[in-house]
């Protein structure tokens, strides 16, 4: 609540040098003052504080997610903003001409910033706010002029290969997150269609230049992409005009009146035509919005999936899916650190949560379920933010470093339960890779760990290419030995 007494969302970002403060705040003033179309978020207020070194904005609050109207004061403590990736979620795939209004909404609000010189540079589903049933495009925390180096250079998936920095990575983005509330796939299926969109009743006259635009503004080609928001939103006015798709049938049924063209017309139509198809479950099978599975949760000789999540307004969610009868379990438990990272011992089947920055784990049986809370000497780590692993020969759990505050890691620790520390398994200093991804994948026997890519350099800055690294791409591997 702001000091004249409305609620408010209230965005603090921190920068430890007094130059960078400057520049977020002078980047700011680029845009107060300026009208700015509808759909990109308004700031009531900001300013800094030096002392602390820290950034605040003040926005409006967005809709709220359950009841699909604007914030309820009486409902505080139960509210959820609505974003789309959350919509998405709850309500499924959107339809061609929905799609198209939001496109055109966001590639407005991203025209305005391009305009001044500015990009957002991380556009996806979980910044698209939804205040008074329109979509914003919100989180402004990455926001510059592209020529400054940034601490987050965007959410994997969501920026392209050549990761150069222009307004064309804001295109890729918003044209990936189009394709996903467009079809439901994840935005590493691109361009793959579900048949339900190419057997849609709109497909010849709407959705057939919907896919034509998306496949532009992603391409992973610099050359081919559409590099302004400006052409975006005219290519997005085209789809919304439809028009008439010639299919490979109008051709054949040509090639028939002409005569002489019907058989080979008829056989290049009759070759087949491959599409992937992918199967969607129903989210309340699975819980979406506490789900956090993850390969190394899943139990493949019981035949089940698990997932254990932080929520902030429950607390730790376990939740346990058998794959033969989609019967379910799930437990709730409060007043527990917010362990939103897990990994699975394969032999015992217990599950280890582990919450980011101190360091602190549960234990989860699966079987009954029950969870135990053991002694655990804290780490409190800004950098404790990558994914876990289990060490099948010390049986132990270990987790990798990340990002953290200014500054990324690829440092290596393991829990000894006996003495309840976090023992340093490697030096952050030592290892190639300077920040593991989200995701690692266990070796067939879980005596290796692979880890892919990453992103940052060797200087242990975020943002800065390393050409030996590839940043966001598959060139690099390290192998971490389970012994």
């Amino acid at each position: 609540m702001n000091p004249s007494g409305r609620w408010c969302c209230l965005k603090l970002q921190q920068a430890v040098q007094p130059e960078v403060l400057s520049g977020l705040q002078a980047v700011r003033a680029r845009i107060s003052g300026v009208e700015r179309p509808p759909g990109l978020v308004s700031l009531t207020s900001t300013g800094v504080d030096r002392a602390s070194g820290t950034l605040w904005e003040e926005m409006p609050l967005a809709d709220d997610a359950e009841l699909g109207r604007p914030f309820d004061p009486n409902r505080v403590d139960r509210y959820v903003p609505s974003t789309l990736a959350l919509r998405m979620a709850m309500r499924g795939p959107s339809t061609t001409s929905e799609v198209v209004d939001l496109g055109r909404n966001l590639a407005g609000a991203l025209a305005f910033l391009h305009r001044e010189g500015l990009q957002h540079r991380d556009v996806k589903p979980a910044n698209v706010l939804f205040m008074g049933g329109r979509p914003i495009l919100g989180d402004l925390g990455s926001l510059g002029t592209g020529e400054e180096d940034v601490s987050f250079p965007g959410t994997e998936g969501y920026m392209p290969p050549d990761g150069a920095s222009s307004p064309a990575i804001d295109v890729f983005a918003l044209g990936r997150s189009l394709y996903e509330c467009w079809t439901g796939n994840d935005r590493f299926q691109f361009p793959s269609l579900p048949r339900t969109v190419v057997e849609a009743e709109d497909w010849d006259r709407f959705g057939w230049r919907l896919n034509r635009v998306l496949l532009r503004a992603s391409d992973p080609r610099h050359s081919h992409r559409i590099s302004t928001a400006e052409a975006l939103l005219e290519q997005l006015d085209w789809v919304k005009q439809g028009g008439r798709h010639w299919s490979r049938r109008d051709v054949i049924r040509g090639g028939v009146a002409l005569g002489a063209m019907a058989g080979a017309a008829y056989v290049w139509r009759s070759l087949p035509r491959y599409r992937a198809v992918w199967e969607r479950l129903p989210p309340q099978r699975f819980g979406m919005e506490t789900w956090n599975g993850a390969p190394q949760l899943c139990d493949w000789k019981r035949r089940r999936v698990h997932s254990l999540q932080a929520n902030d307004r429950i607390g730790l969610v376990f939740i346990s899916v058998s794959l033969d009868s989609w019967e379910r379990t799930s437990l709730e438990w409060t007043g527990y650190p917010k362990a939103g990272v897990a990994v699975r011992d394969p032999i015992s089947g217990t599950i280890f949560g582990v919450e980011s920055f101190t360091g602190d784990l549960v234990r989860v049986n699966p079987e009954g379920p029950t969870l135990d809370h053991p002694e655990v000497q804290l780490v409190n780590d800004p950098r404790f933010t990558g994914p876990c692993y289990w060490n099948p020969h010390q049986r132990r759990v270990g987790r990798f470093d990340g990002y953290g505050n200014m500054g990324v890691s690829l440092g290596r620790r393991e829990w000894n339960p006996v003495s309840g520390q976090w023992l340093r398994v490697t030096d952050a200093d030592v290892v190639p890779m300077p920040r593991a991804p989200n995701q690692v994948f266990p070796g067939r026997d879980w005596n290796h760990w692979y880890l892919f890519g990453g992103s940052g350099s060797r200087t242990g800055k975020q943002g800065q290419r390393d050409p030996d690294l590839g940043a966001f791409n598959l060139k690099t591997a390290v192998e971490v030995g389970g012994g």
